[in-house]
């Protein structure tokens, strides 16, 4: 049984209109209508903004708290490289490595430290996601790392710090 053109225009137009619908009752975002002729214009009514493109990101999206952290990751073990492939790991997460280096003593569990009260969030969410178990504490005023062979403070202006621990290591 054969729907006439008419029929079809009219379900298709229902349709289109239900999902702007829907995604403006859900706020999953804009939807792009601008192949139709109009831009979808005339499905939205004269009171509603121009539909706009909207970028799709890969995968599931990043939690806000870590967009842009800035964190220093220092390994604490002998396993040559952990602290560049936990720094990696995390980059792709939305943190920002801004030091690299080993820890001053071998650290047994890993330990995720808030450089300010601002950061304490971004801080359990890293340990809820990456590092489940990891101990999660406002950072010591006397910590020292070692960069380049000479003892150091974390970086200025890194809001997290990290300790990967031998829980961390490959065997």
């Amino acid at each position: 049984m054969a729907g006439s053109p008419v029929k079809l225009g009219i379900i298709a137009a229902l349709v289109v209109v239900g999902v702007v619908v829907l995604a403006g009752a859900f706020n999953v975002g804009s939807i792009d209508l601008g192949g139709l002729p109009d831009g979808g214009q005339g499905l939205t009514g004269p009171t509603s903004p121009p539909p706009t493109t909207t970028t799709r990101s890969p995968g599931p999206s990043k939690p806000a708290e870590v967009q842009g952290v800035e964190i220093g990751v220092y390994n604490g073990t002998v396993q040559t490289g952990l602290a560049g492939d936990v720094a990696r790991t995390l980059q792709r997460e939305g943190y920002v490595p801004k030091q690299v280096c080993d820890a001053n003593s071998p650290v047994r569990k890993t330990a995720i430290y808030w450089a300010d009260p601002g950061s304490q969030a971004a801080a359990t969410q890293m340990e809820q996601v990456q590092f489940p178990g990891a101990s999660v504490a406002e950072l010591p005023t006397d910590l020292q790392v070692k960069c380049n062979g000479q003892l150091v403070s974390p970086a200025k202006g890194i809001s997290l710090v990290v300790l990967v621990g031998a829980d961390q290591a490959n065997g």
